[in-house]
């Protein structure tokens, strides 16, 4: 029972253990199994609140359970895996801060995927906010400082050197959005991708990120700069917008900022390349599956 969903079926025990997948406590109000930290929804195999310990595992997304491993690995308190020693992923970090940009070179798979993103108006307008004046990224040379170009935008192509070139590590998607402040005090945007999905699929889910859920850097840059960075900190935490974000993908709703954005970058990556045509279909296949109980926040 991988994930632990739950199969129903009739007894007629009279005794009804309510200790079932990982021996955890089932709710019977919610559905829900309480690991101590978080509650678990075993209908969509992820916790259903961000991991506490996050920070120590920045590559992956923090509603994950067990890494997307639960063959190896077990969480009994909601808090971290534990169990067989996992091999930690090698990052290469393309960072943009003030010119300061890494000489570590994202992976080549990555980098076709963000070609296709850059050649968009959407995305090259994106990246363009945060570049500073003769900065390259994605095939295009910034002639101008971005109105972001104090901001650290960090792009992270994800790579497991030990299992020969086996990338891995967003918790069985394609990448992630993160935004956080950091033990400086400074904002830092950081967009976490997994190559092993290939050209076309990454780069959907790279205009995913940031048309949907980058939407919303403007806004919090605003704030960071009105607030300060222990009032942002504080900001981010209460604020949660993924669901709402992912609900008007599954919904096509043009009165969202960030799928509008979406689908326009959408049209012009089709347009660019046809195989895009059949990525786009199967990712709307996955949002319409994937967002089914999203509710409105």
């Amino acid at each position: 029972m991988v994930g632990g969903l739950k199969a129903q079926q009739s007894t007629n025990n009279i005794f009804e253990n309510v200790y079932k997948f990982n021996g955890k406590e089932l709710d019977e109000s919610t559905g829900y199994y309480y690991y101590g930290a978080r509650y678990y929804d075993p209908a969509i195999s992820i916790f259903l609140s961000v991991d506490p310990l996050a920070e120590q595992f920045p590559a992956w997304n923090p509603y994950n359970y067990t890494m997307q491993n639960p063959i190896n690995l077990t969480d009994p308190t909601g808090m971290a895996p534990e169990g067989t020693e996992y091999i930690r992923p090698y990052y290469h970090i393309y960072k943009m801060r003030g010119g300061d940009i890494t000489t570590n070179q994202l992976p080549d798979k990555f980098q076709k995927s963000i070609n296709d993103v850059m050649a968009t108006k959407v995305g090259n307008s994106f990246f363009s906010n945060f570049m500073r004046k003769g900065e390259s990224f994605g095939g295009k040379t910034a002639d101008s400082n971005g109105k972001y170009s104090n901001i650290e935008l960090q792009v992270w192509g994800i790579e497991d050197k030990e299992t020969n070139g086996n990338y891995w590590a967003t918790a069985g998607a394609e990448g992630f959005f993160r935004t956080k402040v950091d033990d400086n005090g400074d904002l830092v945007f950081s967009i976490i991708m997994d190559p092993k999905y290939g050209e076309e699929s990454v780069g959907e889910s790279l205009l995913n990120e940031i048309t949907a859920h980058g939407q919303h850097v403007e806004a919090i840059i605003n704030y960071y700069n009105e607030n300060g960075a222990d009032k942002t900190k504080q900001y981010l935490k209460n604020t949660k917008t993924g669901n709402s974000d992912h609900k008007a993908l599954r919904d096509n709703d043009m009165g969202n900022k960030g799928y509008e954005q979406y689908s326009k970058g959408k049209t012009e990556m089709i347009k660019n390349n046809k195989n895009y045509n059949e990525t786009f279909k199967n990712a709307q296949k996955k949002y319409n599956t994937n967002s089914t109980n999203y509710r409105d926040l």
